[in-house]
């Protein structure tokens, strides 16, 4: 099995060679090379009955984190649709024309300020728009 170096993979993905003068070296490289090197090291330690026993373990942890991150992913697009459902009933009133630009604009100034005086309200108008 081919490894690859932490140091090269971080240096790679983040251009940290080019900072490394200023900034030394990424904690995360160096973090990643120690426990790769601890992996290899307890991996020769064990008999081979440990390694099935431990690879049967990190395969039901894998099949474990892809279903919470399946779970994670349908929460998302709950999320997503039911932000998009409630944009929807915020303008369909100025869209069919049921109530004037002028006061559509009015409400959305008075929500904005409520938004604003709440925790965090600047950051939450900032992201929002």
């Amino acid at each position: 099995m081919n490894e690859i170096d932490p140091y090269v993979f971080f240096a790679v993905m983040f251009g940290s060679t080019l900072v490394e003068p200023y900034i030394g070296e990424l904690w995360i490289a160096t973090t990643a090379d120690t426990v790769m090197k601890d992996a290899v090291s307890q991996q020769q330690m064990m008999s081979e009955e440990e390694n099935l026993e431990r690879m049967q373990e990190e395969a039901d942890d894998i099949a474990g984190k892809v279903a919470m991150a399946e779970e994670a992913k349908l929460k998302q697009r709950k999320r997503e649709v039911k932000i998009a459902m409630n944009m929807r009933t915020r303008i369909e009133p100025y869209m069919d024309g049921s109530v004037a630009e002028d006061l559509f604009v009015l409400g959305c100034q008075e929500e904005a300020e409520k938004i604003a005086k709440g925790s965090f309200g600047a950051t939450f108008l900032v992201t929002i728009g």
